[in-house]
């Protein structure tokens, strides 16, 4: 799998995405997540744009033709460089991955308590590595670090808390 990210004009990611997949190049995804609302005491899940402005392209075959993708007028850049053929690597591919074995969206997360920590449980995202830099435990939310596109991102979603059973084991994430 080839994993490729474009930087759009916000208002037009539903366009490029549609466009990328016309022209055949695969498939496109614009990320979205669900976050828990709290309304009148009780928790609703909402779902919601996440990384405006940002088209994830995912294909078979590597992409050749990158003319085509910067002759989308709403397409202002390709994320990575021209040495790796502008497919995406490290964080930023882990990420991508984790995106698309979510198919798309960003859920309810799963962490566990070790000591007085809460961890993310990193067996459902591979490499991708997020950190948890605060919890709010009453309305079963925290809030994830992690690098994308050279910056630390962080987003509020939604935590369920599962019982750990591996006691001394390292957090992977």
């Amino acid at each position: 799998m080839h994993c490729y990210c474009m930087y759009c004009t916000t208002a037009k990611c539903e366009f490029v995405a549609e466009s990328l997949t016309a022209m055949g190049f695969g498939r496109a995804i614009m990320p979205k997540i669900v976050q828990r609302k709290w309304v009148k005491g009780t928790a609703r899940e909402e779902v919601h744009s996440y990384l405006p402005g940002y088209v994830f392209l995912y294909s078979d075959a590597p992409v050749s033709d990158f003319l085509a993708i910067r002759r989308l007028t709403d397409v202002h850049r390709i994320l990575g460089n021209e040495a790796d053929r502008y497919e995406l690597q490290g964080s930023d591919r882990a990420f991508a991955e984790m995106l698309l074995a979510s198919d798309g969206t960003i859920g309810i997360l799963k962490a566990y308590e070790a000591g007085d920590r809460v961890h993310l449980d990193g067996s459902l995202f591979g490499d991708f590595e997020g950190v948890i830099t605060k919890f709010d435990r009453s309305r079963r939310r925290a809030e994830i670090e992690f690098d994308f596109d050279g910056k630390k991102q962080r987003v509020w979603c939604g935590i369920e808390l599962i019982t750990d059973v591996r006691k001394d084991a390292e957090p992977s994430i």
